[in-house]
């Protein structure tokens, strides 16, 4: 992902472009991968996570889930629970 807020799928074995998203919220300040489904999350520094696939063309989901930029996004294996930090000091799951 870049300062202008796309998000860039790329197959690591063959080097080529799988998928290129605009997030239209700015640089991201985390990104984490759901091992459950695949899916990438984004944190935000609006305080949203947004949910993106390389095989869907649009966003998948987002939640406000901060009052301030999100610092930390993790899942766990069984894809039932995602956990947020953010700069307000708050940890949600």
């Amino acid at each position: 992902m870049d300062k202008g807020g796309v998000l860039w799928h790329q197959d690591t074995s063959t080097g080529q472009m799988v998928a290129q998203h605009r997030t239209h919220l700015g640089h991201g300040g985390v990104m984490c991968m759901d091992p459950y489904n695949s899916e990438m999350g984004l944190g935000h520094s609006n305080g949203s996570v947004t949910m993106w696939s390389p095989s869907m063309s649009t966003l998948l989901a987002t939640t406000l889930c901060q009052h301030g930029p999100v610092t930390a996004l993790a899942f766990e294996m069984e894809g039932l629970h995602m956990v947020i930090g953010g700069m307000d000091g708050n940890v949600k799951v």
